[in-house]
């Protein structure tokens, strides 16, 4: 096989610190390479050299084997490397057969070109990859799974020999994951070479051809299998039962556009004696987030905090019992006082820091959560709770669902990751698109 690409003794650094380290990365023509690390581990720096977005420091990359700079960004496709990131490459604006068929070609932008046969031309191929897409559908009305196939069809119709998958920052599991792991494995088999970038667990580490483990911006592990309990971080075997208190929910054939209310409406309709049985809880309505003891929380919830409103405000912004009757009575100042201090101990978060723009992620998320804590429910659904977060920062947030559950709130979480669901649940609900609910333990 000829080499796309590698990096040799590659260093990167940002002040007086490495966030590349004698990287070493070797990649081959129609290789799937798989690279993992936690936040910090120099997978961003990795992605920045890659994109052209920076240069290294010292080392030599080696493009096509021979040396080359791909600093600055807008010479990364004229190397042969197509990024698919979550900020995506496409106009939202403009059609998907207008993405797919002009955008590779610039000048054709100002100039004329037959609409109806570049539909047609973009539809056939779209059936091709097995898409059921639409040509004429605006782009931004797309879901992320098809965003990325699309991107990926680009880059390969852009003539790239090597495409890089961000995927750092969400989960692919399930029938959409099986779906783009098939594009990806198909695709390479054309010779198209990929770099697949993970924070997590995910199910593109089995279809891998060999798997690289990324820490302190060195590569210290490679595998040409899969061996779960280092890409986990820690063996399953190895938590005790008291860690995984948590009840989940997974169903593999669940589109993520359909809601946690719809799917719970459907599980109850579809397995009525099974929910009685196992589940027996209230549905709210559609977009009602609490109603007596049951508490439904999005995955956005993190990005519903109001910036603009301190801490304690948005801490206290469920709480009944004020002295007025209305939503924006009058709380009493101890109260709001008591409230405050406890979730800062909680997230272990400094007193200095009043507003929510000022935390990290997984400290926002803890935040969007207790503020229905101190509503004292009986039940909380979350959806996808570790959306967005690397390892580090799920066991940070697993720790505080642990705490809701010892004080005798039941957590129930709905995830597209089924590894995450074994990972922290004691018992996990499985159905098949709403139906054939059976329990695994």
């Amino acid at each position: 096989m000829k080499e796309v690409l590698r990096i040799l003794h590659g260093k990167q650094k940002a002040g007086n610190s490495n966030i590349l380290r004698d990287y070493n990365l070797e990649v081959y023509e129609g290789e799937i390479v798989y690279i993992q690390g936690q936040s910090g581990s120099g997978l961003s720096a990795l992605l920045q050299v890659l994109s052209g977005r920076a240069g290294l420091d010292e080392g030599v990359l080696y493009i096509g084997e021979k040396p080359a700079e791909i600093y600055p960004a807008d010479s990364t496709l004229a190397h042969g490397i197509y990024i698919v990131t979550e900020e995506q490459d496409l106009v939202g604006n403009l059609s998907v057969a207008e993405n797919l068929e002009l955008l590779q070609h610039g000048k054709r932008l100002t100039g004329f070109y037959n609409r109806k046969e570049v539909m047609e031309r973009v539809g056939s191929y779209l059936q091709q990859e097995g898409l059921a897409i639409d040509p004429q559908l605006p782009v931004r009305e797309l879901s992320m799974e098809e965003c990325q196939k699309l991107s990926i069809i680009k880059g390969r119709m852009c003539g790239a020999r090597l495409i890089v998958l961000d995927c750092t920052r969400g989960y692919y599991e399930g029938r959409l994951a099986d779906e783009l792991a098939r594009m990806i494995r198909r695709i390479s088999g054309e010779g198209v070479a990929f770099i697949i970038l993970s924070e997590q667990m995910s199910l593109f580490a089995h279809r891998a051809d060999r798997i690289q483990l990324i820490h302190h911006g060195k590569d210290i592990m490679e595998w040409r299998h899969v061996e779960d309990s280092v890409l986990k971080g820690k063996n399953q075997a190895d938590i005790k039962s008291d860690d995984k208190m948590l009840e989940g929910f997974y169903d593999y054939d669940w589109a993520m556009s359909r809601t946690l209310w719809s799917y719970l409406q459907a599980v109850k309709e579809n397995n009525e004696d099974f929910w009685k049985r196992n589940i027996n809880l209230e549905i709210l309505p559609e977009g009602c987030y609490c109603r007596r003891k049951t508490v439904m929380i999005p995955k956005e919830s993190a990005m519903q905090l109001v910036d603009n409103m301190e801490i304690r405000q948005n801490a206290t912004l469920a709480v009944k019992k004020r002295v007025s009757r209305n939503a924006v009575g009058y709380i009493r100042n101890k109260l709001v006082d008591n409230i405050t201090e406890e979730f800062y101990r909680v997230a272990e978060i400094e007193k200095s820091i009043k507003y929510p723009s000022e935390l990290g992620y997984v400290e926002r998320k803890i935040l969007s959560v207790y503020r229905w804590e101190i509503a004292r429910p009986d039940t909380i659904l979350l959806e996808s709770p570790y959306w967005g977060m690397d390892l580090k920062e799920s066991d940070v947030f697993h720790r505080y669902l642990l705490r809701l559950t010892k004080k005798g709130i039941r957590v129930l979480i709905f995830s597209k990751s089924l590894a995450e669901l074994r990972k922290y649940c004691n018992k996990i609900v499985m159905t098949e698109n709403g139906y054939g609910a059976v329990t695994l333990v």
